[in-house]
């Protein structure tokens, strides 16, 4: 805060001082993201010398603390924008699941890989895709989601709209407080087939 910036060693030679606006007082807030990264200050400034009572410093503190929420919150929304993208374009499996192996969103590379819709899979459990030879440690794995562990990397046949199985790899983590699985994975079929022969 600088009361009388024509006073202020800094300031009483600055052009915004010296002309137009002809600024006399200033007081700023600096703008830090939680990160700690300084992205700027808000700022009042007046024609007039004066001071700021308590409630205007406070009044000052919340509004910087507001601009850096909105920033921020902005910063996330562009974020999930680039995030929903990648989904929509990758060439890997990208999925959200519920505990119970029910799909909760896919993205598109699901029905170039196994024929099935969209719409089809979101009414599906991936238990019931699950060849079944493969459930039982589908579900162990499934199982230590569940109970805590951080992630988990486990292959699978999943069968395909034609009545045939493919072979993917996942890596899936899960969220205790949505009950949601977010998993990635990648069409092996071609790789296990290779090593077969």
């Amino acid at each position: 805060e600088i009361e009388d910036a024509t006073k202020d060693e800094r300031f009483k030679d600055n052009s915004l001082v010296t002309g137009e606006p002809n600024i006399r007082f200033y007081a700023g807030r600096p703008l830090i993201d939680p990160q700690g990264y300084a992205l700027g200050t808000l700022c009042v400034i007046d024609r007039k010398p004066k001071i700021l009572t308590y409630n205007q410093k406070r009044g000052l503190e919340l509004l910087a603390k507001e601009v850096i929420a909105l920033i921020v919150e902005r910063r996330k929304i562009e974020e999930l924008k680039n995030f929903e993208k990648l989904f929509q374009l990758s060439n890997d499996l990208i999925c959200v699941a519920g505990m119970d192996g029910l799909f909760k969103k896919v993205n598109p590379f699901f029905q170039k890989v196994f024929g099935w819709t969209e719409d089809e899979l979101l009414h599906t459990s991936f238990f019931d895709l699950c060849h079944p030879d493969d459930l039982v440690d589908v579900k162990t794995e499934i199982q230590k989601l569940i109970s805590g562990t951080v992630g988990a990397s486990f292959n699978q046949r999943v069968r395909t709209k034609s009545g045939m199985f493919k072979s993917v790899q996942w890596v899936a983590t899960s969220e205790a407080e949505t009950g949601n699985i977010y998993a990635i994975a990648r069409d092996i079929t071609e790789e296990i087939t290779k090593e077969q022969k």
